[in-house]
């Protein structure tokens, strides 16, 4: 199959290397120092099992330069994949699927506005990071990729998606019910990525102190709140399953979006604590500690992105 993956970060380039290893052709969209390292030397993929280097069939920051294909794989940060939708139009056929990867609930919206026909929801778990640009290094348990469609149909072209993925080396399913898929991980990653952003303490710290503790509590039950507002199914059940992977992790861990927001960084917080609190104003719920969380990280989010200077 021809997979377009837009994107050279940890995800990008991880799913790009693996699925080009495999055997399938593989264009990866990157820009900058990725770009031309990839160009130059190719991806260097490390696991905890193995080690290698592999050349996308084409890597360049122009998708003008890649063919049609059947996958397109959105493997940019939340807040660029209005600005990437935009270019990809003439990467797809009436068959062709578009999987977004990104933490938050408002890519797939964004993508289906778009491109009602090719876009379907997705998500990923795995523990992945860039070592330097073109090379990245997973660990952990095996990645995976789940997706589907609002109606549940699983085409002929998702069916053969997931059998890619398979042959690639992580695990894959179809869902028949993506919207809550991707809000049970959007429960775990907006509760790690806001408490621990506005505390900038780690998971050990947070679960053990009683008041940061509540903190994770609250911040749960208003994500969870705002999602049956949306008539999606969460509750007990998967808060209860989000507290038993933050119990597994190590105490040190933190999340990516709060070692952004403490190295000034650009971050995920407008897509995460941001979108509870529009996405509850527009269904009539009050998010008060992710109003306060997004308000007190704001201010170093708008400097970040050149829009503030103090």
């Amino acid at each position: 199959m021809k997979f377009a993956v837009i994107g050279s970060g940890a995800l990008g380039c991880y799913y790009a290397g693996m699925l080009k290893k495999a055997g399938e052709q593989v264009f990866l969209l990157s820009r900058g120092e990725s770009l031309e390292t990839i160009k130059r030397d190719g991806l260097r993929i490390i696991t905890d099992s193995s080690e290698f280097i592999i050349q996308p069939d084409v890597t360049s920051c122009r998708v003008e330069d890649f063919p049609k294909v059947d996958v397109v794989i959105i493997a940019v940060k939340t807040w660029q994949v209005r600005e990437v939708s935009s270019m990809i139009g003439h990467l797809l056929t009436r068959k062709s699927i578009i999987i977004p990867l990104q933490n938050g609930v408002e890519s797939y919206p964004t993508l289906k506005e778009l491109y009602p026909h090719n876009a379907i929801g997705g998500l990923t778990r795995m523990i992945c990071y860039v070592k330097s640009p073109g090379t990245v290094r997973q660990t952990g348990f095996q990645p995976y990729i789940t997706f589907g469609r609002d109606d549940a149909i699983a085409t002929q072209t998702m069916s053969d998606t997931r059998d890619c993925f398979h042959g690639a080396g992580f695990s894959s399913e179809i869902s028949d019910d993506i919207q809550r898929e991707i809000w049970v991980k959007f429960l775990v990653m907006t509760t790690f990525g806001g408490v621990g952003s506005v505390t900038q303490a780690p998971i050990g710290v947070l679960r053990a102190m009683k008041e940061t503790r509540e903190m994770m509590d609250d911040s749960m039950d208003e994500v969870i709140g705002v999602a049956n507002s949306m008539n999606v199914n969460i509750g007990p059940g998967e808060k209860s399953q989000s507290w038993t992977w933050f119990e597994s992790l190590p105490p040190e861990t933190t999340s990516s979006t709060q070692r952004d927001v403490a190295v000034g960084k650009p971050s995920e917080i407008g897509d995460l604590s941001g979108a509870v609190v529009r996405l509850g104003k527009i269904n009539g719920m009050n998010t008060p500690l992710h109003s306060f969380i997004y308000s007190s990280i704001l201010p170093g989010e708008e400097r970040a992105r050149g829009r503030l200077h103090f």
